[in-house]
């Protein structure tokens, strides 16, 4: 396991040090026994998971026998740019990558010399993540754990930044992962949220296809700007964006049934004309700062 994690980490039922011995971590308070797979710490009990979140593992789990190595896709360009359009990081900060997924944001933070952990519920990504990690040489920035966001095994007030993309929506305790990022941010710490956008703001032909993704995916609801900024009313609002329009969703479409990455910038860049228009997208990014 990566020793440098000790300084960040806790048990995520009591919030006390852990303590490493041999192969497994044990809480110095509740005595709890977290073990570590294949460097990874797993710091969730998988076996006995609410049944909501052994669906999104098993999902993710599938979805990650298909997916490519890791490369970076212009959509995550765009996410990428409009992060550190609204972030500022340094090499000293503390970015806390949660639900990580792919990882790109973690993996390009990390380039930059910024140290990132990077959480997620699927085991196996992580260790798809671990082998880019020792790849691009980022053993010491790019810290790597398995956990539910839903209770975080990390210390108190330790983040300059959190990033949840596509996370909250899966997320049956909501309110409790909320509270948890208030817990581990530093005060003025930025965070950036993404979230899927409400049906009332889609056009009314795609809503179908959403509904059946929702369902599909494990979605268990959506957003609006107003409900977005009550939910995290411990924070700051700072911008939102709106992205997944349809013009981007023609180019999507058509890059599919042709098989071609081609049009892909020329999504990108008809979403970005629309970032300011709710009505349409299909996506929420929205950034805050910790009060």
């Amino acid at each position: 396991m990566q020793k440098k994690l000790l300084q960040f980490i806790c048990c995520p039922a009591c919030k006390h040090e852990l303590l490493l011995r041999q192969n497994q971590l044990i809480c110095s308070r509740c005595k709890k026994t977290y073990k570590i797979d294949k460097g990874i710490p797993i710091l969730i009990d998988l076996k006995n998971a609410p049944q909501y979140l052994a669906h999104q593992i098993s999902y993710f789990e599938n979805e990650d026998k298909t997916r490519p190595e890791y490369r970076l896709d212009e959509w995550q360009k765009s996410y990428l740019r409009r992060f550190f359009d609204n972030v500022y990081v340094s090499k000293e900060s503390v970015v806390l990558d949660i639900g990580t997924g792919s990882a790109y944001m973690a993996v390009e933070l990390a380039k930059r010399g910024t140290t990132v952990i990077a959480s997620d519920l699927t085991v196996a990504q992580l260790h798809k993540l671990a082998k880019a990690v020792k790849e691009n040489k980022l053993e010491s920035q790019l810290l790597l754990v398995c956990c539910s966001a839903e209770s975080l095994p990390f210390k108190t007030k330790i983040a300059n930044v959190v990033i949840e993309n596509a996370l909250l929506e899966h997320l049956s305790k909501e309110k409790d992962a909320i509270e948890e990022i208030a817990r581990i941010c530093k005060k003025s710490a930025s965070v950036m949220i993404s979230v899927p956008l409400a049906y009332k703001q889609l056009w009314p032909f795609l809503i179908p296809i959403n509904i059946w993704h929702d369902k599909r995916i494990g979605h268990l609801r959506r957003y609006t700007a107003s409900s977005l900024k009550k939910k995290m009313s411990q924070f700051t609002f700072k911008r939102i964006y709106y992205t997944g329009h349809i013009l981007k969703f023609l180019f999507f479409l058509s890059s599919f049934i042709i098989k071609t990455k081609k049009f892909d910038s020329f999504a990108e860049r008809t979403d970005e004309i629309c970032k300011a228009v709710p009505y349409g997208g299909t996506v929420i990014t929205a950034f805050f700062s910790k009060k």
